[in-house]
């Protein structure tokens, strides 16, 4: 097996941004054509690479005619794979698998911003993992997919820590278990958060993520159901009698839909994670409300209390009596006992409203239970 892995070149030529990213992914634009024409890759490469939120994945075979019987046979498989390789970054991966004379030979480009991420896949293929065949055609491709898994479930074990976080301090969530303590008790009363700017920012900023999170993990789903039918395709190069042993093609297909499953599980965890952060959402919203609902019953208490005063000032100020020779005895003495008599009844307005909902939830449920009890007739 021959891997081909060239760094990216950092010259001016194509270049896109990653997701919510400010790295350029870049690569020599006379290179590029040269891998595309050394390759056959489609012409639409240089675009998807140009704007690299592009994404596409292909799996083509492709036939050659035999020297000596000149009768086509299925000889190359061209795999296209554009994915996220996290939430904020994406790869480009093209692969070429060629079958000589049973003996099989992949040469794989791989093109990628960040340059410690390269070469971890490097050295994960380097490390000769146990539960990965490598005389499989596809094993590079199978270690590719998974190591960009487990960066995407790198990527979803932060937000659930930031997202436990905030539930945490509103106390919708029970929190973790101390050693030489007592297990918390879970209360009904939500709790306002330390710093609410922060808190709502944090929040989009989770759902950002997740949104491009569940597009990732969406197309990892998408490659590696794409795989289980190369594996499963009698007529595909990987099924060709004699260059791949039994053993190792079951094994192979046994771990594709194995990281199918798994890889399905943290489709549903992430989306689990957003139904999180928009009911965190929303609890803050109403909490915001009926803070700002609160604040504007007191601004109307007091603006009832002194309203009378006002009015009573107005008055006296309109010209319509003569101050100038008397004292403001009396404007007091008008005032004062006013306000008192409004502030009662807007209490006891505000006790008879009470009673009255109490009175009417009373009444309903009563007429309920009369109606449950009234035997019915047969007809």
């Amino acid at each position: 097996m021959i891997y081909t892995l060239p760094l990216p070149s950092y010259k001016s030529g194509a270049h896109g941004y990653g997701y919510d990213s400010h790295h350029k992914i870049s690569l020599d634009r006379m290179l590029f054509r040269q891998i595309i024409k050394d390759f056959e890759l489609p012409s639409m490469s240089e675009e998807v690479v140009q704007s690299i939120h592009g994404v596409f994945c292909s799996f083509d075979e492709v036939e050659e005619q035999d020297e000596i019987t000149h009768s086509p046979i299925k000889s190359l498989v061209v795999v296209t794979l554009s994915t996220s390789k996290s939430p904020m970054r994406q790869s480009f991966l093209s692969m070429r698998v060629r079958v000589v004379e049973k003996q099989c030979s992949i040469t794989c480009i791989l093109l990628e911003g960040k340059r410690h991420d390269l070469c971890r896949v490097v050295s994960n293929i380097l490390a000769r993992t146990v539960d990965l065949d490598w005389r499989h055609p596809l094993a590079f491709l199978v270690a590719l997919l998974r190591d960009i898994g487990q960066a995407s479930e790198v990527k979803r074990k932060e937000l659930d820590d930031h997202i436990v976080k905030i539930e945490m301090e509103t106390n919708t969530c029970i929190p973790p278990p101390v050693e030489g303590q007592p297990e918390p008790l879970f209360t009904k009363k939500v709790c306002w958060p330390e710093d609410h700017y922060e808190c709502m920012g944090l929040l989009h900023r989770c759902n950002n993520q997740l949104v491009f999170a569940t597009r990732a993990v969406d197309e990892e789903i998408e490659a590696w159901r794409q795989l289980q039918g190369l594996l499963e395709d009698r007529n595909s190069i990987c099924n060709v009698e004699g260059l791949v042993n039994k053993n190792i093609q079951t094994t192979m297909l046994n771990t594709v839909k194995f990281q199918l499953t798994h890889t399905k599980s943290r489709r549903t965890q992430i989306q689990g994670l957003r139904d999180r952060v928009a009911v965190q959402i929303e609890l803050i919203h109403n909490m915001t409300a009926h803070k700002e609902a609160s604040q504007t019953t007191m601004i109307a208490i007091v603006a009832l209390i002194f309203a009378p005063a006002s009015l009573i000032a107005t008055i006296f100020s309109a010209g319509l009596f003569a101050t100038d020779d008397h004292s403001w005895t009396t404007y007091i003495a008008s005032t004062v006992p006013i306000s008192l008599a409004i502030f009662v009844l807007g209490l006891q307005f505000t006790k008879l409203q009470a009673m009255l909902r109490q009175g009417w939830k009373v009444a309903v449920g009563g007429w309920q239970d009369v109606g449950q009890k009234e035997p019915r007739m047969s007809v």
